[in-house]
Order: structure tokens, then sequence, then C-alpha cells
């Protein structure tokens, strides 16, 4: 576990994680750590509120929003409503800092907020929040596995799968460099 002091924090869960099937059946994706570490955080009592941050960041094909679907996900774990905040608006990390400012000053809820995302994604999105004034104590969770040493193994059999995780990489890079250009962050 990350080191955060113990004190009740409200939670800033940034969505990108769930997926949903043809008949619109959500199901987790794959940086649902996210989700695991934000209901760990509840349950040890260092989170007492969550908001959950996120939309529908598919352009072509009209999905429900991510938030709905895990506040019902929470719901069922046991989490109040009383203690759940959606931005169902949300597609991009922009909107994420945008919405979540709106939803923060309609709804009181006062900090300190942690903000819960993918190692990688943090970066951007701690800008973004910056950017709107809402100050944040970072949470970073689905960290990119490095091998720990090179083997014959891994040298005649690469692993392609890495080259989704370049792919994330380079999004980070660009995202962080548009949003300054454009004073997004």
């Amino acid at each position: 576990m990350n080191n955060i002091p113990p004190k009740p924090y409200t939670a800033i869960l940034l969505t990108g994680f769930v997926k949903f099937d043809s008949s619109g059946q959500g199901y987790f994706g794959k940086a649902s750590d996210r989700y695991i570490q934000t209901i760990q955080l509840y349950q040890q009592h260092i989170v007492d509120k969550i908001i959950i941050s996120g939309g529908s960041g598919n352009l072509w094909i009209k999905e429900p929003p991510e938030a709905v679907f895990l506040q019902n996900e929470l719901k069922k774990l046991g989490v109040p409503d009383s203690c759940i905040a959606v931005d169902t608006l949300s597609r991009n990390t922009y909107e994420n800092g945008q919405f979540t400012k709106q939803l923060i000053d309609s709804i009181g809820w006062k900090g300190p907020y942690i903000l819960i995302s993918s190692a990688s994604h943090l970066p951007r999105a701690k800008k973004v929040m910056d950017h709107f004034s809402i100050p944040t104590t970072l949470y970073p969770c689905c960290y990119t596995e490095i091998p720990q040493k090179n083997t014959w193994q891994n040298t005649l059999y690469p692993d392609f799968s890495k080259i989704q995780e370049w792919e994330s990489l380079i999004k980070e890079i660009v995202g962080t460099w548009v949003y300054q250009i454009t004073g997004k962050a």
C-alpha cells in the first residue's frame, strides 16, 4: 500500500477501465485496480466519500456512463448513496477536472482529496486537477510491470503485449504536451 496518512479523504476515482458488451452489460477492464484500490481505501476508513468521474470516452458508439456502472458496483459492496457522487459527462482527463470541480462546488464536499488513477496517468491528471484548483494527494495504481532481469526466454520470445504499453506511454506524453500547449494543464 502507498504511504497515505490516515485521514478521511474524499476520493476522486478516474474511470477508463469499464467496458460494455453489445447488450450494454458492463464489466471491468484492464485498469480495474483503480476500483480495487478505491474500495480498499474506503473499507480501511481512509476514504469516506467517493467521486467517480467518467462518462463514456467512446466517440463512435453510444455507451452507458462508466460512473453509473461503478456507482452500482460500489453500492453492491455496501457503500451508501450518500457517500458516492458521480460525474457522468467526462469523456477525457480535462473534462474529469472540469466536471469534478463543478460537482465538488455543487455538493460542497470538502477535501482533502485523493486522486486515484493509473500510475502512468497521474502526472497529467494532477496537472489538470491543479488547473481547476482541486488540491489532490496522488494514489497511483495499475503499475506497468518491467521484468526484473533478462533471460534467454524473453530474449528469444519477446512479449508483444508491451506494444500496447508503448501506446499508453505515447498517449500520456502527447496528452500532456497538448494540454500544456492549449493551457488545459
